[in-house]
């Protein structure tokens, strides 16, 4: 077990001395510490904000990798996530039973703390939905990136995350493109046999994330509505007909499949993209709907969804 400790020159003096007091206690051998682990580290970081969590947790995963095969799963969490009893036999057990997999996502549900704001409760269930809206539409327009991202409730396998380059350095989102880089290498599955409960809190430490979110919900700056279901079907045209014809056809059947697809891929240059990845790709069907993929990323899925919410909106403007 690795506890990673961190502050950076944004750090307020009451933040580092809970840093101070909590390093004294793990020092100390303070049964806080004592996890069931066989061997338990921590570290003192002092790094940078504009490296955030990211750095954090890469510098955590670092420590457990030199005491690991490369078999071993790693197992990511949040300082204040508790888990259930069966939590690391659950996984494993997943693990084992899908030797596909490179990483998965755990079922999570946030816990709500003592004294928390009015409301907190309906804000972190509708920031959950919204979530799972988002992966569920993913999933039943076929992108092989429809899975929950959430730092504190994702394991992966030793080799695969030294594959995909290591946990990225990022101020926020740094689980986001580690799972994409993760699902570049192998699959990424769910185990949903177990649960962790992070704690749903108001911040603004990072960019994004849970605790911003959390104080829009609050504010009423952010409705966290589900996103509507009619945009994952045109994400489905698009993925069916990477999926239904020849790789040299790709280019001339992706443009014309409906208006706002044409647009969109025609915007970021598509058809000069497509040709770089026919050269460089076997030709056969599976290598290069694996290029598609590794080219049409969780990022790239991103904004194309969001590309295609800001048309509906526009077009919900015009109709008034």
């Amino acid at each position: 077990c690795v506890i990673a400790v961190n502050s950076n020159e944004k750090s307020t003096p009451e933040e580092i001395a809970d840093n101070s007091s909590l390093l004294e206690l793990a020092a100390a051998g303070s049964p806080l510490f004592c996890t069931g682990c066989a061997k338990t580290f921590w570290l003192d970081l002092k790094i940078k904000a504009k490296d955030g969590v990211g750095m954090a947790r890469k510098k955590a995963i670092e420590m457990a990798e030199n005491h690991l095969r490369d078999d071993s799963l790693i197992f990511s969490l949040d300082a204040d996530t508790l888990v259930e009893p069966d939590y690391i036999s659950a996984v494993a057990k997943a693990f084992s039973d899908n030797p596909a997999w490179a990483a998965a996502s755990i079922k999570f549900k946030h816990r709500i703390a003592a004294g928390a704001p009015a409301g907190m409760q309906s804000a972190i269930d509708r920031y959950e939905n919204y979530l799972a809206s988002y992966a569920n539409g993913l999933r039943s327009a076929g992108s092989p990136y429809g899975y929950m991202v959430m730092g504190s409730a994702m394991v992966w396998r030793r080799a695969a995350g030294k594959k995909a380059g290591g946990m990225r350095v990022r101020a926020g989102g740094e689980d986001f493109y580690f799972l994409q880089a993760l699902r570049k290498v192998g699959e990424i599955g769910e185990v949903a046999a177990t649960t962790v409960h992070p704690l749903a809190r108001c911040s603004a430490r990072v960019p994004f994330g849970t605790g911003p979110r959390l104080i829009e919900i609050l504010d009423g700056k952010f409705t966290a509505e589900p996103y509507p279901q009619e945009i994952f079907s045109v994400l489905q045209k698009l993925l069916d007909a990477v999926a239904s014809q020849l790789p040299q056809t790709y280019t001339v059947s992706l443009l014309n499949i409906e208006p706002e697809i044409t647009q969109w891929l025609l915007r970021i240059d598509f058809p000069a993209v497509w040709q770089k990845i026919l050269q460089n790709t076997p030709a056969d069907d599976n290598a290069c709907r694996k290029a598609f993929h590794v080219w049409f990323d969780a990022f790239k899925t991103l904004k194309f969804i969001h590309f295609l919410m800001e048309r509906q909106k526009s077009t919900a403007c015009d109709l008034h």
